[in-house]
């Protein structure tokens, strides 16, 4: 199987993506996710999410987090190799949305944490 773009194109990054991977000629499988219907909107609207949309939510999330320590971390500084760069500020960020929905991402995984660790020493908290 190719590379599968999983995008909402009301958002403005996905649009990014999406633009940048058909003007590159990159070949892809477009999966249009619709994020108003997603788990996060009920969360933050205070409304309940089934437990079954959790869990599986739970369970892609730490399927995600292995893939970025093994495939794109590795055992380098930063994503990219020994220095920082938009790939770990927009990886950063990006992990910092469940920390503030109260998922602890980096407990367990000290490669991740280590990491974290390193791009706020960059940047800053």
């Amino acid at each position: 199987m190719g590379l599968e773009l999983y995008l909402d194109l009301l958002s403005q990054p996905c649009r990014a993506v999406y633009i940048f991977a058909k003007k590159n000629d990159i070949p892809f499988e477009l999966r249009i996710v619709d994020l108003i219907k997603g788990v996060m909107f009920p969360v933050f609207l205070g409304e309940p999410v089934s437990p079954q949309t959790l869990a599986a939510t739970l369970a892609e999330l730490d399927v995600t987090l292995q893939l970025l320590e093994d495939k794109f971390l590795q055992n380098k500084a930063f994503l990219t190799g020994p220095h920082i760069s938009l790939a770990d500020l927009v990886a950063i960020t990006e992990l910092m949305h469940p920390v503030g929905a109260g998922c602890q991402v980096f407990e367990g995984r000290p490669k991740l944490a280590t990491w974290r660790q390193r791009v706020e020493a960059a940047v800053g908290e």
